[in-house]
């Protein structure tokens, strides 16, 4: 980048030919102008692209929930972000489609979850989670408090002017945990979530059970849990 620092020819913005002028403060530089960029048309090349911006949007919805990010942010490499680090973690299973169920918005399960039933419409997410019982490790006197997160991906757009892929997150309140009984949860999707589920036909669903002390304290959380299913009209 040169300066120029005799001001001969006054204040300089704009481009000539290859050549742009610019001014910070009371100095004028002047640059070539980048080189036009090319994007390869290699399908492995898109499909590195495609998958990038997946984990992107992915990365960025897990983030967004302050349980899961607490949650990362004690498995964070020094030096990298939380965001940064989920990037890289969800990046692989998103190559693939018959990867897609791998995925995991929770690192190593604390304990396993088995959910009876899971449905869902454009309104509302309903899920039943089979008793935990005894051998999940949980300690009813310290973990008596639970909510569902999770992601929602929407595929299979109604219209072709919708985005192919879209991204929004849920989080229940807070229920009474009882390990020895079935966990419903019945969560109504606000009014901008709802119109965003009319614009798709099916969607990928992953979520975590979170337990927490009587105050609020997280504690412990379960692993993955993966749907794919059709929203119901």
């Amino acid at each position: 980048m040169a300066q120029l620092k005799n001001k001969y020819f006054g204040e300089l913005k704009g481009k000539l030919g290859d050549v742009v002028f610019r001014q910070r403060g009371k100095t004028n530089y002047i640059t070539q102008q980048p080189r036009k960029y090319n994007r390869s048309r290699d399908p492995e090349h898109q499909n590195r692209i495609n998958t990038f911006r997946l984990a992107i949007k992915l990365a960025s919805a897990v983030n967004s929930i302050s349980d899961l990010k607490e949650i990362w942010d004690d498995k964070s490499y020094i030096g990298s972000s939380t965001y940064n680090h989920l990037v890289s973690v969800l990046y692989p299973n998103l190559r693939s489609v018959d990867s897609y169920s791998l995925v995991r918005i929770t690192p190593e399960r604390s304990f396993s979850i088995k959910v009876k039933q899971i449905v869902i419409s454009e309104t509302q997410l309903d899920l039943n989670i089979e008793p935990l019982r005894g051998n999940s490790g949980i300690n009813p006197d310290l973990e008596n408090k639970a909510r569902i997160v999770g992601v929602i991906w929407l595929y299979d757009p109604i219209s072709s002017n919708n985005p192919k892929d879209e991204f929004t997150k849920f989080v229940s309140d807070y229920v009474d945990l009882d390990i020895n009984n079935n966990i419903v949860f019945n969560l109504s999707f606000s009014s901008s979530t709802t119109e965003l589920l009319k614009l798709y036909n099916q969607c990928r669903i992953y979520s975590s059970l979170i337990t927490f002390t009587s105050e609020f304290s997280l504690v412990s959380f379960s692993n993955t849990f993966y749907a794919d299913l059709s929203i119901r009209r």
